[in-house]
C-alpha cells in the first residue's frame, strides 16, 4: 500500500525533529542528518514505506535524547562516519590532483571499511526494525 504524502512528510518531520534533538543541533552534524534523511526520502521506493519501522526509529531517537548511553554513542558515530564519508567525496571533487587516487590501495581499504559498517548498519536496523542510514 503506497502512504499518502501527508503520512510520508509526518514522518520525515518526526525523524528529524527527533534526530536534532538527539545531536543537540550540533553543527557538522545537523548538516550530515539533513542531507541523509533528504537523499533517503527522494531516493526510496514509497511503496517500501514501513510505519512501524519508522515509529521504533522516533523512539530509538528519543532514548538517544534522553540519556547518554548505547543510543546515543551509536547515533554519535553513525554521524561521524557519515561526515567523513561526504567529506571524502566533497574534497575529491575540490582536488583534481588528490593524494587519494581511485583504486589506489588506501581507497579500497576505505571503502570496505565504508561497506562494513553499512552491513553493520542493516543488520542493527534489521534486528531492530528500524531504519537508520
Amino acid at each position: 500500500m503506497r502512504p499518502s504524502n501527508a503520512e510520508v512528510v509526518l514522518a520525515y518531520r518526526k525523524l528529524f525533529k527527533n534526530g536534532l534533538h538527539a545531536i543537540q543541533y550540533a553543527k557538522p552534524q545537523r548538516y550530515v542528518l539533513r542531507d541523509t534523511m533528504r537523499r533517503a526520502f527522494r531516493n526510496e521506493n514509497p511503496a517500501e514505506f514501513n510505519s512501524e519501522r519508522i515509529e521504533n526509529t522516533v523512539r530509538f531517537l528519543e532514548n538517544a535524547t534522553r540519556d547518554n548511553g548505547i543510543e546515543h554513542k551509536v547515533l554519535k558515530n553513525l554521524m561521524h562516519v557519515r561526515w567523513w564519508q561526504t567529506s571524502l567525496v566533497r574534497r575529491r571533487h575540490r582536488q583534481s590532483g588528490s593524494e587519494l587516487i581511485y583504486g589506489s590501495p588506501e581507497e579500497k581499504i576505505l571503502a570496505k571499511g565504508y561497506r562494513n559498517f553499512d552491513n553493520t548498519l542493516a543488520k542493527l536496523n534489521e534486528s531492530m526494525n528500524m531504519c537508520l542510514r
